[in-house]
C-alpha cells in the first residue's frame, strides 16, 4: 500500500492571484460534490487542465494518484489548497500552478508544504526565474518515530527562511511578496509552537 503524501499549497501573490485560487477552490468543491468521487483525480484534472485530455494531464500532477482535501486530513488556512497523493510531493503540479499564476502576477511565489506517512516533511518554494524557467528551493527532513514526537520545527523553519532569502537574492522583486512570510518564519523559529 502506498504511503500518503499530504500537500498544502500557499500562494504569495497579488489580489488577482488570490481571487484565482478562491475560484479554483470553489470549482474543486463543486466538482467533488456533484460530478466526481471526492477521492479521484478527475476533479483536479477538470479544474486545472480543462483543455487537456485526462490521460495527458495526469502527467502534470507528477504522482500516480491524487485527490483534493478540504481540511479533512490537512489543516488549511484561508487561501490554501490541499491535496492527498501517493508517495511523494506534487512538485510537477506546483510548477504548473506557478506557470499559470505567473501570467497574472510576474512575482508570484507558490509554496508547497508536504509530509508523508513515512515521516518525511518538506517545503518547496517555486517562482519563475529571469530566464522564464521554474526556479525552486526545497527543504526536506526525515524523522524517526521517536523524533516525530518532538520534531525539530525550528530547524525546518530556519531552512524555509534560508530558501526564501536565496530566492530574494536571485530575484529581488520577490522581497515584497515574501517579507511577511519571512518575518513569521523568524518568529516561529525562535518561539516554536
Amino acid at each position: 500500500m502506498a504511503d500518503n503524501c499530504y500537500n498544502t499549497f500557499t500562494f504569495f501573490g497579488n489580489a488577482k492571484v488570490l481571487k484565482q485560487v478562491g475560484k479554483w477552490e470553489a470549482e474543486l468543491k463543486a466538482a467533488t460534490s456533484t460530478k466526481h468521487d471526492g477521492s479521484s483525480a478527475k476533479a483536479i484534472l477538470e479544474v486545472f487542465f480543462p483543455e487537456i485530455d485526462h490521460q495527458t494531464a495526469i502527467t502534470f500532477l507528477g504522482v500516480k494518484w491524487a485527490y483534493p482535501d478540504f481540511g479533512e486530513s490537512i489543516p488549511l488556512d484561508a487561501g490554501e489548497l490541499g491535496f492527498v497523493c501517493a508517495w511523494s510531493a506534487m512538485e510537477d503540479f506546483q510548477d504548473h500552478l506557478t506557470k499559470v499564476l505567473h501570467k497574472i502576477d510576474k512575482n508570484v511565489v507558490v509554496r508547497l508544504l508536504y509530509n508523508t506517512d513515512s515521516l518525511e516533511e518538506g517545503a518547496r518554494y517555486a517562482v519563475i526565474g529571469n530566464d522564464g524557467q521554474i526556479l525552486s528551493k526545497e527543504i526536506e527532513l526525515q524523522y524517526t518515530d521517536e523524533a516525530r514526537e518532538v520534531p525539530t520545527y525550528s530547524l525546518f523553519y530556519e531552512h524555509c527562511l534560508d530558501s526564501c532569502e536565496e530566492l530574494v537574492d536571485e530575484l529581488p522583486a520577490l522581497k515584497a511578496k515574501l517579507m511577511n512570510h519571512m518575518k513569521n518564519l523568524e518568529k516561529v523559529m525562535y518561539d516554536p509552537l
